[in-house]
């Protein structure tokens, strides 16, 4: 999508943020395309399908926290499909919806979207919005 490397490379660049991927592919789809797209090395977790139940159980999260570190006051899961959102809720994980992707809307918002994007600019925005939210 236009404006993702982009806004990846911002936030990788930035000390207080950690990238992760909890993904429905298998790991060897998830290794192909991060090897594609010249990805390899950003990600400080990456759950895929073949070591967790599917979405929305919270496992990918979970075990995600647990590789980083990471409190889920300070995550935020984005995700195209009802199933991201929920599986973030269910992992006590705040949750953005992006609409460019599979699920309507309104259906993300049902399911508990903290906010909804448009784009990536909106996205960079929303994160630093949640971000704010857990600030002391």
């Amino acid at each position: 999508f236009r404006g993702a490397r982009e806004l990846l490379e911002e936030l990788r660049a930035r000390d207080d943020v950690l990238l992760g991927i909890a993904t429905g592919k298998s790991r060897r789809g998830i290794d192909h395309l991060l090897a594609a797209k010249g990805l390899e090395g950003w990600f400080a977790t990456i759950q895929t399908s073949d070591d967790h139940p599917s979405k929305p159980h919270p496992s990918m999260i979970i075990q995600s926290l647990s590789e980083t570190a990471t409190k889920s006051s300070q995550t935020i899961m984005i995700g195209d499909t009802t199933y991201d959102i929920e599986m973030a809720r269910a992992a006590g994980v705040k949750a953005i919806g992006v609409t460019w992707g599979n699920h309507h809307a309104d259906e993300l918002m049902k399911a508990g979207a903290h906010l909804l994007v448009n784009d990536f600019d909106e996205l960079r925005d929303g994160l630093e919005f949640l971000w704010q939210q857990e600030a002391p």
